[in-house]
Protein backbone atom coordinates (compact mmCIF):
# COMPACT_ATOMS: atom_id res chain seq x y z
CA UNK A 1 0.00 0.00 0.00
CA UNK A 2 1.47 3.26 -0.73
CA UNK A 3 -0.23 6.23 1.50
CA UNK A 4 -0.40 8.51 -1.64
CA UNK A 5 -3.59 6.61 -3.12
CA UNK A 6 -5.53 7.90 -0.12
CA UNK A 7 -6.22 3.64 0.65
CA UNK A 8 -6.13 1.93 3.88
CA UNK A 9 -4.74 5.61 5.76
CA UNK A 10 -4.99 4.65 9.22
CA UNK A 11 -3.20 1.44 8.65
CA UNK A 12 -0.96 3.21 6.52
CA UNK A 13 -0.35 5.50 9.29
CA UNK A 14 -0.54 3.20 11.76
CA UNK A 15 2.20 1.16 10.37
CA UNK A 16 4.58 3.96 9.82
CA UNK A 17 4.29 5.06 13.55
CA UNK A 18 5.47 0.93 14.77
CA UNK A 19 8.50 1.39 12.18
CA UNK A 20 9.21 5.11 14.05
CA UNK A 21 9.77 3.78 17.00
CA UNK A 22 11.67 0.62 16.29
CA UNK A 23 14.16 3.40 14.06
CA UNK A 24 13.76 5.47 17.52
CA UNK A 25 15.17 1.82 19.60
CA UNK A 26 17.55 0.78 17.12
CA UNK A 27 19.02 4.76 17.49
CA UNK A 28 19.15 4.09 21.26
CA UNK A 29 22.97 2.46 21.30
CA UNK A 30 23.98 6.22 19.76
CA UNK A 31 22.88 8.09 22.60
CA UNK A 32 20.80 10.61 20.74
CA UNK A 33 17.30 9.42 21.74
CA UNK A 34 15.33 11.01 24.34
CA UNK A 35 13.23 9.51 26.81
CA UNK A 36 10.46 11.77 25.80
CA UNK A 37 10.99 11.49 22.51
CA UNK A 38 10.84 7.77 22.40
CA UNK A 39 7.32 7.94 25.14
CA UNK A 40 5.63 9.89 22.62
CA UNK A 41 6.80 7.56 19.51
CA UNK A 42 5.05 4.56 21.24
CA UNK A 43 2.06 6.36 22.84
CA UNK A 44 1.31 8.08 19.20
CA UNK A 45 1.61 4.11 17.62
CA UNK A 46 -0.45 2.70 20.18
CA UNK A 47 -3.29 5.74 19.55
CA UNK A 48 -3.12 5.16 15.84
CA UNK A 49 -2.99 1.02 16.83
CA UNK A 50 -6.02 1.27 18.84
CA UNK A 51 -7.44 3.48 16.38
CA UNK A 52 -7.41 0.99 13.56
CA UNK A 53 -7.87 -1.98 14.67
CA UNK A 54 -9.46 -1.32 18.39
CA UNK A 55 -9.59 -3.71 21.71
CA UNK A 56 -9.58 -7.25 20.03
CA UNK A 57 -5.48 -6.89 19.28
CA UNK A 58 -4.24 -5.00 22.20
CA UNK A 59 -1.55 -7.33 23.50
CA UNK A 60 0.34 -7.40 26.85
CA UNK A 61 3.44 -6.02 24.83
CA UNK A 62 1.39 -2.73 24.00
CA UNK A 63 1.76 -2.27 27.64
CA UNK A 64 5.01 -3.20 28.08
CA UNK A 65 6.17 -0.41 25.45
CA UNK A 66 4.78 2.31 27.57
CA UNK A 67 7.50 1.21 29.99
CA UNK A 68 10.10 1.27 28.21
CA UNK A 69 10.46 5.73 28.19
CA UNK A 70 10.33 6.19 31.74
CA UNK A 71 12.88 2.91 32.03
CA UNK A 72 15.29 5.19 29.31
CA UNK A 73 14.97 8.01 31.65
CA UNK A 74 15.33 6.27 35.17
CA UNK A 75 18.19 4.02 33.76
CA UNK A 76 19.86 6.37 30.79
CA UNK A 77 19.91 2.92 28.76
CA UNK A 78 17.83 0.25 27.43
CA UNK A 79 19.58 -3.08 27.12
CA UNK A 80 19.18 -5.14 23.38
CA UNK A 81 16.96 -7.91 23.99
CA UNK A 82 17.84 -9.67 20.52
CA UNK A 83 21.31 -10.99 22.56
CA UNK A 84 18.93 -12.94 25.45
CA UNK A 85 16.68 -14.09 22.50
CA UNK A 86 20.12 -16.51 21.30
CA UNK A 87 19.71 -18.50 24.70
CA UNK A 88 17.04 -20.12 23.69
CA UNK A 89 18.52 -21.97 20.95
CA UNK A 90 20.33 -23.75 24.03
CA UNK A 91 17.13 -25.03 25.20
CA UNK A 92 16.51 -25.91 21.48
CA UNK A 93 19.20 -28.12 20.73
CA UNK A 94 19.11 -29.82 24.12
CA UNK A 95 15.44 -30.85 24.01
CA UNK A 96 15.33 -31.33 20.41
CA UNK A 97 15.53 -35.20 20.82
CA UNK A 98 13.75 -35.15 24.14
CA UNK A 99 10.87 -38.50 24.56
CA UNK A 100 10.26 -37.70 27.70
CA UNK A 101 6.78 -35.90 28.20
CA UNK A 102 6.49 -36.92 31.62
CA UNK A 103 8.79 -34.73 32.77
CA UNK A 104 10.19 -32.43 30.33
CA UNK A 105 11.06 -29.66 31.93
CA UNK A 106 13.03 -31.68 34.17
CA UNK A 107 14.85 -34.02 31.92
CA UNK A 108 15.53 -30.66 29.95
CA UNK A 109 16.88 -28.71 32.63
CA UNK A 110 19.09 -31.52 34.23
CA UNK A 111 20.53 -31.57 30.74
CA UNK A 112 21.47 -28.39 30.24
CA UNK A 113 22.97 -27.88 34.08
CA UNK A 114 25.52 -31.28 33.45
CA UNK A 115 26.56 -29.10 29.81
CA UNK A 116 27.19 -25.63 31.79
CA UNK A 117 28.69 -27.90 35.27
CA UNK A 118 31.25 -29.33 32.57
CA UNK A 119 31.65 -26.16 31.11
CA UNK A 120 33.12 -24.83 34.04
CA UNK A 121 35.99 -27.54 34.00
CA UNK A 122 36.65 -25.23 30.74
CA UNK A 123 39.33 -22.32 31.29
CA UNK A 124 37.14 -19.67 31.94
CA UNK A 125 38.13 -17.38 28.64
CA UNK A 126 39.45 -18.27 25.80
CA UNK A 127 40.36 -15.89 22.95
CA UNK A 128 40.16 -15.90 18.81
CA UNK A 129 40.05 -13.83 16.13
CA UNK A 130 42.67 -11.80 17.43
CA UNK A 131 45.03 -8.72 15.46
CA UNK A 132 47.49 -6.05 16.52
CA UNK A 133 46.35 -2.81 17.22
CA UNK A 134 47.42 0.01 14.74
CA UNK A 135 46.97 3.30 13.57
CA UNK A 136 44.21 5.38 15.30
CA UNK A 137 43.28 2.45 17.73
CA UNK A 138 46.97 1.85 18.64
CA UNK A 139 46.99 5.32 19.73
CA UNK A 140 44.64 5.24 21.77
CA UNK A 141 45.34 2.15 23.41
CA UNK A 142 48.97 4.03 23.86
CA UNK A 143 47.32 6.72 25.79
CA UNK A 144 44.48 4.44 27.64
CA UNK A 145 47.80 1.91 28.65
CA UNK A 146 50.69 4.10 29.54
CA UNK A 147 54.07 2.95 29.94
CA UNK A 148 53.13 -0.36 28.00
CA UNK A 149 53.95 -1.03 24.29
CA UNK A 150 51.29 -1.06 22.04
CA UNK A 151 53.07 -4.11 19.98
CA UNK A 152 52.38 -6.04 23.36
CA UNK A 153 48.49 -5.85 23.34
CA UNK A 154 46.43 -7.62 21.08
CA UNK A 155 42.77 -6.77 19.90
CA UNK A 156 40.20 -9.32 20.20
CA UNK A 157 37.45 -9.32 18.20
CA UNK A 158 35.32 -12.17 19.92
CA UNK A 159 36.33 -13.80 23.34
CA UNK A 160 34.82 -16.99 24.10
CA UNK A 161 33.59 -17.36 27.62
CA UNK A 162 31.90 -20.03 29.81
CA UNK A 163 28.08 -19.94 28.59
CA UNK A 164 28.89 -18.03 25.46
CA UNK A 165 30.75 -14.99 23.77
CA UNK A 166 30.99 -11.72 22.97
CA UNK A 167 32.11 -9.39 20.21
CA UNK A 168 32.48 -5.13 20.07
CA UNK A 169 29.14 -4.38 19.31
CA UNK A 170 27.08 -6.39 22.52
CA UNK A 171 26.25 -4.87 25.11
CA UNK A 172 28.10 -6.83 28.48
CA UNK A 173 27.70 -6.63 32.20
CA UNK A 174 30.51 -6.35 34.02
CA UNK A 175 31.81 -4.36 36.98
CA UNK A 176 34.47 -1.41 37.02
CA UNK A 177 34.64 2.04 38.26
CA UNK A 178 31.04 1.62 39.78
CA UNK A 179 29.62 0.67 36.01
CA UNK A 180 27.89 -2.22 35.64
CA UNK A 181 26.67 -2.36 32.03
CA UNK A 182 27.51 -0.96 29.00
CA UNK A 183 28.20 -1.48 25.36
CA UNK A 184 31.71 -3.69 24.45
CA UNK A 185 33.62 -1.08 22.24
CA UNK A 186 37.11 -3.26 22.15
CA UNK A 187 38.36 -5.91 24.08
CA UNK A 188 42.15 -6.04 24.43
CA UNK A 189 44.59 -8.93 25.77
CA UNK A 190 47.56 -7.95 27.21
CA UNK A 191 50.14 -11.16 28.21
CA UNK A 192 53.04 -10.52 30.60
CA UNK A 193 56.43 -12.25 29.47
Amino acid sequence: MVRSRGEQVAIIDSMLACLAVVMLLQALKTGTVTAATLNLAIITHLALFHSVWGDTYIRPKHHYALHLGPMLEYFGFLLATFTHERKHRLVTRYCRDRKNLTAWDMSAIEEITCHQIWQLNLPFMQTCHTSKPHCLIKISLEEAFPGLNAADLTLCSQINCNGGSCSPGDVVSFLADGIQVGQLLVSVAYNKT
